[in-house]
């Protein structure tokens, strides 16, 4: 993730609220190799495309994760557990998915974790969609630099996601399923923030 995207990321936090919330436990770490281990199983090729469906289902994890500020959720999902919980995570995935000999278990299980993962945090944290959609939508009309040059982001290509938001709150109205509106709208700014103008 980019600097910009970054700093999208912290409008958010910036107007997180102070809510004293349940410490939940962390759960048991997966990285040790052994808790995958397949027997007499090869590793995975170097471009196998399950190391770049682990890689990009960990970037929509972390987006997503990063976006539960407590201002904008229903739940509760403690700044300790969110913190050190989703840090975990996307460490120990991101070895799997890197390491040259991880095999196609390992890496299927540790998709199956990022998976798992997200709808957990999901649950805990029941982010109220709607708002966030409305905070991001006024950052990139208020604040977000256009720019015709190379990568920048043009004011077309801005205005196309600021639209792709307001149809995902439309879907939101009409009652569709909240988690699949918040993972398409992690999908649309890791989609965004990798298109750039060339």
């Amino acid at each position: 993730m980019n600097i910009r995207a970054k700093k999208t990321l912290s409008i958010l936090a910036s107007v997180a609220l102070t809510v004293p919330l349940l410490i939940a436990p962390l759960p048991s770490a997966f990285s040790d190799s052994t808790a995958f281990a397949a027997v007499n199983e090869a590793p995975a090729p170097p471009d196998d495309p399950a190391r770049e469906k682990l890689l990009y289902e960990i970037s929509v994890f972390q987006i997503a994760a990063e976006m539960m500020t407590p201002s904008a959720m229903h739940g509760n999902l403690p700044d300790l557990f969110e913190q050190k919980y989703k840090n975990r995570i996307v460490a120990e995935a991101t070895a799997i998915a890197q390491n040259p000999n991880s095999t196609p278990t390992q890496l299927q299980k540790a998709l199956n974790y990022v998976d798992y993962s997200l709808h957990d945090f999901f649950e805990k944290g029941n982010p109220y969609t709607s708002y966030i959609l409305i905070k991001m939508s006024s950052y990139y009309i208020m604040h977000f630099p256009r720019s015709d040059e190379p990568g920048g982001y043009s004011e077309e290509k801005v205005q196309a996601l600021i639209d792709k938001m307001n149809h995902l709150r439309g879907r939101i109205d009409a009652g569709e399923d909240e988690f699949t509106i918040y993972r398409e709208f992690m999908e649309e700014l890791i989609y965004f923030d990798s298109h750039p103008n060339v």
